[in-house]
């Protein structure tokens, strides 16, 4: 009983550093205003807003999740760390959006596991490229 109220008080500290750390608000949306690009003579800039309190705060809410749910929220976190990534990516001045779930990667995952095992761990080869392209099919441009 101990251990499940410090495990939530745990989530609930790294929830409240996620929503009160620092991240740049200069430009949240990512698109460069019309002077911004005269000033920069065409230059197209490309750049990562993400902020380290942010980043150990989602990884650590990712791994108790998968923790606590005995590897079955691992679909779950592996969406919040690549929402968290994408989100705070900005490609030649336009912000990207992530839009897969983790519900529409649990199914994949269990067929990948399946797989996995079926082939005594030979699809593991070709699992990170199909977890590669899940991310770029749910990753567009913001606007």
């Amino acid at each position: 009983m101990k251990l499940i109220l410090l495990i939530l008080l745990l989530l609930v500290a790294v929830v409240v550093i996620i929503r009160f750390s620092s991240r740049k608000q200069n430009n949240p949306s990512g698109v460069a205003s019309t002077s911004e690009v005269e000033n920069r003579l065409e230059v197209v800039k490309s750049d990562f807003d993400g902020g380290v309190l942010e980043y150990i705060g989602i990884r650590i809410v990712a791994f108790l999740l998968t923790l606590i749910t005995l590897g079955f929220g691992y679909p779950w976190a592996k969406c919040m760390i690549v929402r968290w990534t994408v989100n705070h990516s900005i490609i030649e001045g336009k912000r990207l959006k992530f839009h897969g779930t983790g519900i529409g990667l649990f199914g994949r995952w269990i067929i990948w596991v399946l797989l996995c095992i079926i082939t005594i761990g030979i699809y593991a080869f070709w699992l990170s490229i199909a977890m590669e392209k899940w991310k770029i099919k749910n990753t567009s441009f913001a606007n």
